[in-house]
């Protein structure tokens, strides 16, 4: 039966369906077919859920059992029972069919051939059944007979089993010793077998192994050769990086506040460096800052920068504390301190790291205030050829961060 056929039998299928047993069918396979095909118990509904499952192979012309048991589920006996009547006309035409598909492969006389040797088969069975049949007969015969004189019939027969092999039939003939000896090289063999198989995966593995090290070697040469580059090209760029005119410093506290650039001062030049600091004069902390600039060709005017924090100008407690350099000195190290510092806006408390203290160091071994209060931060930085050119940062209530642009020191 092919494909077309079964779909014609499904549609007649459809005529021994109610609306309920639609809706009964639709249910049963929910967990099988889509829910708008579950959602829909039409007749187009049903052919969809019908196609849904020729689509999953749930059902073929060969095999539908599944739609069988669900129409048995849904206590629809009548459909049921058209599928299982030609289920059987299936089978029975199944049965017929190779026997007439070997006949159109098959040579006619190869057929008749093998129809033969069965017939003979058969004959054969029936005359070995015959003559056990004679030998019953027979003794049941003698041992009943009451008659003098007169002994048992010796019916001799002899009888080949066909299945028996001539190798079976040898091998049980031979004398014990050939035998043994059979065995021994059978053993032999496989023995042999299993060890060289052994010795192949173990030759296999251990070119393996080479092969695998030999890549790992050549894998660490090649990551030894890589690394060397990354530490020639890193020196080669410290060195490159010690030769520029102008370095940046490490960005020191936090990010608060507005953005300051002392270089972009008025009449601010590349020659200018840092000459001097202004800072709140308290033993604790500066709230402010203010950097001093002056040319090396012309010491004077000496440049101020804004006020980075919150200066008060008209509190008596404000007061200012001052360092200068020699017009031929320069800041060659830097400290400067962080801490979290709180401040109020409003009914809220903030708490921001600012910059609470700096000290310079020049050439000629002078120093801005010590730093009395250490508790924070504190770091220290300098370049060994440079001095500080001028500072950059964030600045609001307070000085929030600060980083130091340095210029290389002219070699005598």
């Amino acid at each position: 039966m092919d494909n077309q056929e079964f779909r014609g039998i499904l549609l007649k299928l459809q005529d021994r369906l109610s609306d309920n047993d639609r809706k009964r069918l639709h249910f049963f396979f929910g967990n099988d077919v889509p829910r708008r095909i579950r959602d829909d118990p039409t007749l187009g509904g049903t052919l969809s859920l019908l196609e849904s499952l020729f689509d999953q192979d749930k059902i073929n012309e060969q095999d539908f059992s599944v739609l069988v048991n669900a129409l048995e589920e849904i206590c629809c006996s009548d459909a049921a029972k058209l599928l299982k009547d030609h289920m059987k006309q299936t089978k029975s035409y199944g049965t017929k069919q190779p026997l007439e598909r070997l006949s159109s492969i098959m040579p006619s006389g190869i057929i008749n051939d093998l129809l033969n040797d069965l017939e003979e088969d058969r004959c054969a069975m029936k005359t070995d059944q015959y003559a056990v049949h004679c030998i019953s007969n027979i003794n049941a015969h003698v041992f009943h007979d009451t008659r003098p004189n007169i002994s048992p019939p010796t019916i001799i027969m002899q009888t080949e089993n066909k299945s028996q092999s001539k190798c079976s039939h040898f091998f049980i003939h031979m004398p014990v010793f050939q035998k043994y000896l059979v065995l021994v090289v059978i053993i032999f063999f496989i023995t042999s077998f299993i060890f060289l198989s052994l010795f192949i995966q173990k030759t296999s593995l251990i070119s393996a192994l080479r092969k695998n090290s030999n890549t790992s070697t050549e894998n660490d040469s090649e990551m030894n050769k890589t690394i060397q580059f990354l530490n020639k090209s890193m020196i080669l760029l410290e060195q490159e990086k010690n030769q520029l005119p102008i370095r940046s410093g490490t960005r020191f506290c936090g990010v608060g506040g507005g953005y300051f650039d002392d270089s972009l001062i008025s009449n601010f030049t590349c020659s200018h460096h840092l000459r001097g600091m202004s800072n709140q004069h308290r033993s604790s902390s500066s709230n402010w800052f203010q950097f001093h600039y002056s040319s090396m060709d012309r010491p004077s005017p000496i440049l101020k920068s804004d006020v980075h924090g919150a200066k008060k100008f008209d509190s008596e407690s404000d007061i200012s504390e001052q360092f200068y350099l020699d017009r031929d000195d320069v800041v060659y190290k830097i400290q400067v301190l962080c801490r979290n510092t709180n401040y109020y806006k409003g009914d809220k408390t903030y708490t921001v790291s600012a910059v609470r203290a700096i000290r310079l160091f020049t050439k000629k071994e002078r120093s801005s205030a010590p730093i009395e209060d250490t508790n924070g931060d504190l770091y220290t930085e300098q370049f060994d050829g440079y001095y500080v050119a001028y500072a950059t940062g964030l600045s609001g209530i307070y000085l929030d961060q600060i980083q130091f642009y340095w210029t290389r020191a002219a070699k005598n």
